[in-house]
């Protein structure tokens, strides 16, 4: 864990790496005093949490944060203080601040660096989940193929947009129907042996004689594939 530890009293700063060696031993830290140094190191972009004192002669913790949230906001920020009270804490934490620990206090200071590091990791990880979950469905929603995506009741999750072009219903329709519901009763035993040939094998292939919304027949060469879970267990299938 690399640490920016913003503190103005050097023996402060000592006793804090002290501290901080017994704690977290990996810890890097590297300690500045002052406004231009600490935007050096945001600028760097390297460190993993921000720990910083509330009073600083021209320049407060206060305008530390708000720099930090302006130039590193995904880097968590711990206020460290013997004078920050519970007002001042409250306004620290609504204007970013992960956490606070008193100087009289500092044996949970690892604790608070580490957890609000893991906190803002975790954070990011979401994120990151979040959006190759919205590129995934964009590529979905904009290939020029028909994609579409069933629960294992064979109820419709996803419909795209070449699955709109092909059949004639919009997603808005076949959403959250049954996928028998969207194809004439004589192409139901092809859709129900696909189905049952993904339960043999994850992926399937086979033509099917299907009929729009408008009833106009379509000869679809169909791919289906069984989606699982982290835990191995069928969730849905793709087709």
């Amino acid at each position: 864990m690399r640490i920016l530890h913003l503190e103005d009293n050097p023996a402060d700063a000592e006793l804090v790496r002290e501290l901080l060696r017994e704690e977290i031993p990996l810890a890097h830290i590297v300690h500045v005093s002052n406004r231009e140094a600490f935007l050096a190191e945001l600028q760097r972009d390297e460190c993993d949490v921000i720990l910083s004192d509330y009073s600083l002669p021209g320049f407060s913790g206060l305008d530390a944060l708000a720099l930090a949230r302006h130039r590193a906001a995904h880097v968590p920020f711990v206020f460290l203080s013997g004078s920050i009270g519970e007002d001042r804490a409250i306004e620290a934490v609504r204007a970013g601040a992960a956490d606070y620990v008193l100087k009289d206090r500092m044996q949970r200071l690892g604790t608070a660096l580490s957890r609000s590091a893991r906190d803002a990791t975790d954070r990011r990880a979401r994120r990151d989940a979040e959006a190759r979950i919205r590129l995934q469905a964009e590529i979905i929603e904009l290939a020029p193929l028909a994609v579409v995506i069933t629960d294992l009741d064979d109820r419709v999750t996803s419909w795209n947009r070449g699955a709109t072009r092909l059949f004639g219903w919009t997603s808005a329709e076949a959403i959250g129907r049954p996928v028998a519901e969207l194809f004439p009763p004589d192409t139901h035993p092809q859709l129900a042996a696909g189905r049952e040939a993904t339960v043999r094998a994850t992926d399937w292939r086979g033509e099917f004689h299907l009929r729009t919304k408008e009833g106009t027949p379509v000869v679809a060469t169909v791919f289906m594939t069984l989606i699982r879970g982290e835990d191995g267990q069928p969730r849905a299938r793709l087709s």
